[in-house]
């Protein structure tokens, strides 16, 4: 569940990118 979390957050943080690598 540490993938999963830590891609949700990322997406919250870095609103103003497109989804990285």
């Amino acid at each position: 569940m540490s993938c999963v979390a830590r891609r949700t957050r990322r997406q919250t943080q870095k609103s103003s990118g497109s989804r990285p690598p």
